[in-house]
C-alpha cells in the first residue's frame, strides 16, 4: 500500500498534469504563436515548459530550464517524457540527446545561452531568408556569434551549399561557450571562431568568395557597413539595425544591392528601435 507521502507526490503529480493539460488547451484555442508555462519558481531558476505552432498551427511543447537573468537557458522536446517527477532526473539526458542529435549547442557541464535567442534562431527561424537561394561554396560571416545560435543555425541549414563560417565574437564570456560549442560538435573544419569586434570598416581582407553576412551588434552595424566599406563578393546581408537605418539602405544601393527595410520589432530601451535590413543582389 503506497505511503502517504507517495499518495501526496501522486496528487500533485496529477495536478500539474492537469494545469498543462489546462495551459496547453488554452493556447491552442488563443491567436498567440508562442507561450510560456512555469512549473517552478525559484530564486535563480525557473523550470517550466515552452509551446509555439508552425504554419500549420501544430503545437510543438518544450521543456524549459531558464535562469532569472536571460544568460542562463536551455530547451528541449518534452516527447517521451511521461511523468512530471521525472523532469529534474531527464534534464541533462534530453537535454544532451537533443542537441547533439540536432547540432545544437551541447555543452553539458554549464551551457549557457539567451533563452530568447533559442527560440528566435531556432524556433521562428529569423534567419531563414538568409539561408535561401544560396551559392555554391559560400562563406557565412557572422557579425555578434554570442555562444553560436546563429553560427550554427547558418552552418546546418546551409549544408551543402555553406562551405565555412567565420563566427565573430568580442565578449570572453560568450566566446568560450562558442568555442566549447565548436569543439563539442566537431565542427572545427568548417566554423573558425573570431575573438575580433567586427572589422570597421568591413574589408574582406582574406579574399572570401561568395559572401553572405548576419549582423547584429547592437548599433555597430553603422560603422561597418559605411561609403568604405569592400562588399564586392558579398550577395546577401541581413542587418539587424538599431535606432533607425539611418544611412545603411543609401550605401547598400550604392553598391548595387536591393534593398528592404522590415518594420521595428522592439525597442531598446537605449538604441530605440530595433528592425531587420536585407540587403541582395
Amino acid at each position: 500500500m503506497p505511503s502517504q507521502k507517495t499518495e501526496e507526490k501522486n496528487e500533485k503529480i496529477e495536478q500539474i498534469k492537469k494545469e498543462i493539460d489546462s495551459w496547453i488547451e488554452e493556447f491552442s484555442k488563443s491567436t498567440k504563436k508562442f507561450d510560456r508555462f512555469d512549473l517552478y519558481e525559484g530564486e535563480q531558476l525557473n523550470l517550466g515548459f515552452l509551446a509555439y505552432k508552425d504554419d500549420q498551427n501544430k503545437i510543438t511543447v518544450l521543456i524549459s530550464v531558464h535562469g532569472q537573468k536571460p544568460t542562463n537557458s536551455l530547451s528541449f522536446p518534452v516527447s517521451g517524457l511521461d511523468d512530471i517527477k521525472w523532469i529534474t532526473k531527464m534534464i541533462e539526458k534530453y537535454a544532451i540527446n537533443f542537441l547533439s542529435r540536432r547540432g545544437y549547442f551541447i555543452n553539458k557541464i554549464n551551457y549557457q545561452y539567451l533563452y530568447s535567442s533559442f527560440v528566435e534562431t531556432f524556433v521562428q527561424q529569423q534567419y531563414r531568408w538568409l539561408v535561401q537561394n544560396l551559392k555554391p561554396n559560400t562563406t557565412a560571416i557572422d557579425f555578434g556569434a554570442q555562444a553560436g545560435d546563429s553560427t550554427f543555425y547558418l552552418f546546418y541549414e546551409g549544408k551543402g551549399k555553406i562551405k565555412e563560417v567565420l563566427a565573430y565574437e568580442p565578449d570572453k564570456a560568450f566566446f568560450d561557450l562558442l568555442v566549447q560549442n565548436i569543439e563539442f560538435a566537431h565542427a572545427q573544419t568548417v566554423i573558425k571562431p573570431i575573438p575580433h569586434i567586427a572589422p570597421e570598416p568591413f574589408i574582406n581582407t582574406e579574399n572570401k568568395k561568395n559572401i553572405i553576412i548576419k549582423c547584429d551588434i547592437e548599433g555597430a552595424e553603422h560603422k561597418v557597413f559605411t561609403e568604405d566599406a569592400n562588399l564586392t563578393e558579398v550577395y546577401k546581408l541581413q542587418i539587424e539595425y538599431h535606432g533607425t537605418p539611418r544611412n545603411l539602405p543609401r550605401i547598400l544601393i550604392s553598391k548595387g544591392f536591393k534593398v528592404k527595410v522590415g518594420s521595428p520589432w522592439t525597442i531598446d530601451p537605449v538604441l530605440g528601435d530595433v528592425g531587420w535590413l536585407y540587403a541582395w543582389r
